[in-house]
């Protein structure tokens, strides 16, 4: 006995039947997957924000001690920096259609609001001194560029010394203090932005990679 199918859709025909197909189940399971996907997207921003360098120079190095940052609680304080930031993610999905043979919409990451307000109003982002002043070190770092902040200071780096354990201010009448030009940042370019711009690949492929493996098998 022979069984003899005969096909009445051309090839594009039935590629276009099969993405349609790819698209419906893909429309029913991306939905059921959005709060896990949301969950490790979050925590792996929080890593990928923690492996910067500005991040290691603020809890153990050099910035550490440029802005006088306590050493007790130091790194606790730079971690709910980078989790209001991480935290403040948005994950939004829009159902995938098909256009001209090719999948549009589907998820859509958001991450940091422009006028930097999630961390910029954070307790974290600013240093009370032991007279009193409020030093507002964050801004400095994300936003005032290579504006110099403190005139008639230099710092001087010395291990044990200070807030930080790592650096002091001395008076100095033709000394002045900015962020170093390496950290230095503006709205629209600083550590947080270059973060996720200068990196976009590595980001990208750490976010596909969690997408792939939350449908895999499926």
């Amino acid at each position: 006995m022979s069984v003899y199918i005969d096909l009445v859709e051309t090839d594009k025909q039935i590629a276009q039947l099969i993405l349609q197909d790819i698209v419906t189940q893909l429309n029913s399971i991306i939905p059921t997957k959005l709060k896990s996907i949301d969950s490790r997207v979050r925590q792996a921003t929080f890593t990928f924000i923690q492996n910067t360098s500005t991040y290691e120079s603020l809890v153990r190095g050099e910035l550490a001690g440029h802005f006088g940052i306590p050493i007790r609680g130091r790194q606790n304080r730079i971690d709910n920096i980078v989790a209001a930031v991480s935290n403040r993610m948005e994950i939004s999905y829009k159902p995938i259609v098909l256009r001209a043979g090719r999948l549009a919409h589907g998820l859509r990451f958001g991450v940091l609001m422009t006028d930097l307000s999630e961390v910029l109003g954070l307790p974290e982002a600013n240093i009370l001194t032991e007279k009193g002043q409020i030093l507002p070190w964050l801004d400095w770092l994300l936003v005032l560029g290579d504006t110099i902040e403190i005139s008639e200071y230099e710092i001087q780096f010395r291990m044990g010394k200070g807030r930080s354990a790592r650096a002091i201010m001395i008076a100095d009448n033709a000394g002045s203090w900015r962020v170093p030009p390496e950290f230095s940042g503006t709205l629209g370019d600083n550590w947080l932005t270059r973060a996720f711009k200068v990196n976009i690949n590595a980001y990208s492929f750490i976010i596909e990679n969690i997408i792939k493996s939350e449908l895999q098998g499926i």
